[in-house]
């Protein structure tokens, strides 16, 4: 050992390469704890200054380490915070200054959760960040200067309260790779020109942002451009043919503008162009025949604009396409031949034009349609479909009709009796509904036992209806609070179907989140995220039962906000769009912060699913406009 400290000793390059092997085992065997203690308390004020009503941050704690926070991930060699992500938690209150010192931070994740405030200066700061995602939040105020940060490839700030204009200095991140600053509260102007140095960019979302003036040329020159929406705003003027410059381009939204002009040409060099939404402008004129040739066309909107001429041929010819939708334009002529042919037609609408000529539609109508339970009617005469079978005189399918009815007859007298002898069996030997397994249908990472939510405490009924009752259940697993509905064994099938056909697949922070359905025997229960403060005709009336509710101007218009941004989300954003049949005050819930949130979808109708001119009842009966 001796000999060998003599012979690194005499050789400088030897001593500094067992320092550094020295230090470098120090910091795995004594890792840095004041940096640890910094970046903990740094995470437990930001926690503090959280309201956590699911206690998904129960793991963060003094006793352990931020490396074992829920959603932080640490550098696996400083052990330093890198990342802080908490989509969808149900988190609210502000975002502390503290996480200042988390000086290595590179993903700041917190969307679709419910924090307020503005954004604190400090985050300018993080130097190191590339990802900076606070979409679908209550966030106020002007968007900060943040054009030091220029190592940002993710900024998504889209769905908040923000207000001013959107920010020129945004052109200086040029590493931006996505973008998102739509659906939010600014004041009218256009897009700015900067924008165009975004070269790296592939996603843009400026959806519902005030925007006016003409589409800049600068945006045709992003050509790495994937997704582009600047849709529902008041633009104005026509579509450059430098449109063609997008080549990478696949998804086009600009409906629900001011746009005017006829369809370019270059529009048909998008080679990669898949999904097209023109609809609810103001453009006109013939579809150039190129737009035909577009193979890889999946969806194609033109619908309420004042489009004229016929039908590019090459329509009959795609193969990709699934959604086409022209209808309130002036097109005449007849329909391409082969048109929906060879192609997986899901939607068409044509109505609303000045189309001339039968369909001539041939080929064989699909067995599937058969499983169409909510078809009233259909009508195809006038058409050459085929048909695998031969005609059969219609007297045979009478007496066939005569001979269904009485096996129907047969088998309902048969049921009866075995579900009278299965009741007297029942009552003899006791139900055997306890003895079966709940089943599950989860939509939320949320951990819930049903056996803890199964026993429903009258002492905890929070509202009851026709549906049935709702009651308020702590989960002892992580101190989380639900709202759990059971449902009248009379509503289960009809209710059940529909909440879970809707709110299972929906995802907006104004309508309520179903986080679960469990089911055994008879008994169905809905369990749904718990809104403290009830329902808004309650609080209008000061019938909740902690405090009176004095509401502000500024707190109804939040409500009316958020109110009104759920049901656009379910007419216009969901696909197909939504139609509830039963808003009302007690159907508007509110949360810790008095966030609206859309309830009750028993009753609540796919558009494509139900006629828009539907007369039915539904819901709750009142006035109706004649």
């Amino acid at each position: 050992m001796t000999t060998t400290m003599a012979k690194i000793s005499n050789n400088p390059f030897q001593i500094s390469n067992f320092i550094a092997i020295l230090l470098l085992t120090s910091y795995y065997i004594f890792p840095p704890c004041l940096s640890l203690t910094i970046e903990t308390q740094a995470l437990l004020d930001f926690k503090n200054h959280l309201k956590d009503s699911l206690n998904t941050l129960a793991s963060w704690n003094e006793s352990n380490s931020p490396c074992n926070f829920h959603g932080i991930t640490c550098d696996p060699l400083s052990f330093k915070v890198i990342e802080i992500s908490l989509e969808d938690n149900s988190l609210s209150g502000e975002i502390f200054s503290s996480i200042s010192v988390l000086h290595s931070l590179q993903v700041l994740s917190l969307p679709s959760n419910s924090i307020s405030g503005k954004i604190p200066s400090e985050v300018t700061k993080f130097i190191n960040l590339k990802v900076l995602n606070l979409s679908g939040n209550e966030l106020v105020g002007a968007i900060p200067d943040m054009s030091g940060l220029r190592n940002l490839q993710v900024l998504d700030l889209s769905a908040n309260y923000f207000s001013g204009r959107i920010p020129s200095w945004i052109g200086k991140l040029t590493g931006l790779v996505s973008l998102g600053l739509g659906e939010n509260l600014y004041t009218e102007s256009v897009i700015p020109e900067s924008l165009g140095n975004l070269k790296n960019l592939t996603w843009l979302y400026l959806r519902g942002s005030h925007l006016t003036g003409e589409i800049p040329e600068s945006i045709y020159e992003m050509e790495a451009l994937e997704t582009l929406d600047i849709s529902r705003n008041r633009l104005t003027g026509k579509i450059s043919r430098s449109i063609s410059k997008l080549k990478n381009v696949y998804k086009i939204e600009l409906f629900s503008n001011n746009l005017v002009g006829e369809l370019p040409e270059e529009l048909a060099n998008l080679t990669n162009l898949q999904e097209i939404d023109l609809s609810a402008n103001k453009m006109s004129g013939k579809l150039p025949k190129q737009i035909g040739d577009m193979k890889n066309l999946v969806v194609f909107q033109l619908y309420d604009n004042n489009f004229s001429g016929e039908i590019p041929d090459g329509f009959g010819d795609m193969e990709n396409l699934k959604g086409f939708s022209v209808y309130r334009n002036m097109f005449n002529g007849t329909i391409p031949e082969n048109f929906g042919r060879f192609s997986p037609l899901e939607s068409i609408d044509i109505s609303e034009n000045q189309f001339s000529g039968f369909n001539n539609f041939s080929g064989e109508v699909s067995s599937e349609i058969g499983n169409s339970s909510a078809l009233s009617e259909i009508v195809l005469m006038n058409n050459m479909f085929s048909d695998n079978g031969q005609r059969r005189p219609i007297f045979h399918y009478k007496y066939l009709m005569l001979f269904f009815i009485a096996v129907i007859f047969g088998a309902v007298v048969l049921i009866g009796r075995y579900v009278k002898n299965r009741r007297g069996k029942k009552l003899q030997n006791g139900p055997k509904e306890g003895r079966e397994k709940w089943k599950l249908a989860s939509f939320h990472q949320v951990d819930i036992d049903a056996d803890e939510i199964s026993h429903l405490k009258e002492d905890n009924l929070i509202g009851y209806g026709g549906a049935g009752k709702v009651y308020r259940v702590q989960l002892r697993k992580n101190g989380g609070v639900v709202a759990v509905k059971q449902l009248e064994k009379g509503n289960n099938v009809r209710i059940l179907a529909a909440e879970i056909e809707i709110l299972g697949k929906i995802r907006h922070k104004n309508i309520l989140k179903l986080y679960a359905c469990f089911l055994k025997g008879e008994t169905s229960l809905l369990v749904y995220e718990y809104m403290p403060n009830g329902n808004l005709f309650q609080a209008l009336h000061r019938e909740t039962k902690d405090e009176k509710v004095t509401f502000d101007w500024n707190q109804r218009y939040k409500i009316a906000l958020g109110g009104a941004k759920g049901i656009c989300y379910l007419h216009h954003d969901c696909s197909p769009p939504v139609i509830h049949r039963d808003i009302k005050s007690s159907n508007i819930l509110l949360d810790e912060n008095y966030e609206a949130k859309i309830a009750d979808f028993g009753v609540a109708r796919f558009a494509e699913k139900s006629q828009m001119d539907d007369s039915s009842f539904a819901g709750t009966h009142g006035y109706i406009a004649p």
